[in-house]
């Protein structure tokens, strides 16, 4: 995880973001995504049924994070598990601002952005200090967590001692044919 100040080094400048409002909404989910599971399959439809808008899924690398899976591996995992319109952005770090100038180079406009608990503060400060820069109206969606206690590191784990039924329960069935090639990744 990248401290406040690492994040900032290595976000695009403020004054280079695209301040000007797109027209086409879309709605945001973003994370580590390693791997996505069926956890971030719910949210993602989640976020589809509230708003009714593409989803785009920010896949962030981040300089300091242990990236076991590769945007190749994530979109392919997303792709069996998704069925509603979708697109992907590829960034270093999870700045606002970063995702805001690509979607707006884009032509498309957050509506909302959905993230965990533990993030809701963080991504609700930055869009808050830079809403009128920015020209953001963005809502941020907290993502509850279910009882279920899905985890991306439970089906790391699996991976790594070769516990299909684990793996099973954290991810989604679209997703289970693709045990053997994310083994591979670990």
């Amino acid at each position: 995880m990248l401290s406040f100040i690492e994040l900032m080094e290595a976000a695009l400048p403020l004054d280079k973001v695209n301040p000007n409002p797109a027209k086409k909404e879309v709605v945001v989910i973003q994370g580590r995504f390693q791997p996505p599971t069926a956890g971030h399959l719910k949210a993602i439809k989640a976020a589809y049924k509230k708003y009714r808008k593409p989803v785009v899924i920010v896949l962030v690398k981040g300089a300091k994070s242990d990236v076991k899976f590769d945007s190749k591996t994530q979109k392919a995992v997303f792709e069996k598990m998704l069925d509603m319109p979708h697109m992907y952005i590829e960034l270093d770090t999870g700045f606002v601002g970063n995702w805001i100038h690509e979607l707006r180079n884009m032509g498309k406009e957050p509506k909302a952005l959905f993230c965990g608990s533990d993030r809701v503060k963080s991504y609700q400060g930055q869009i808050n200090r830079y809403k009128d820069q920015l020209n953001l109206d963005i809502t941020v969606e907290e993502i509850a967590r279910t009882g279920e206690d899905i985890s991306a590191s439970k089906v790391r784990d699996a991976l790594k001692n070769d516990d299909f039924e684990e793996f099973k329960r954290n991810m989604d069935p679209s997703t289970h044919k693709l045990y053997n090639m994310l083994k591979r990744k670990i």
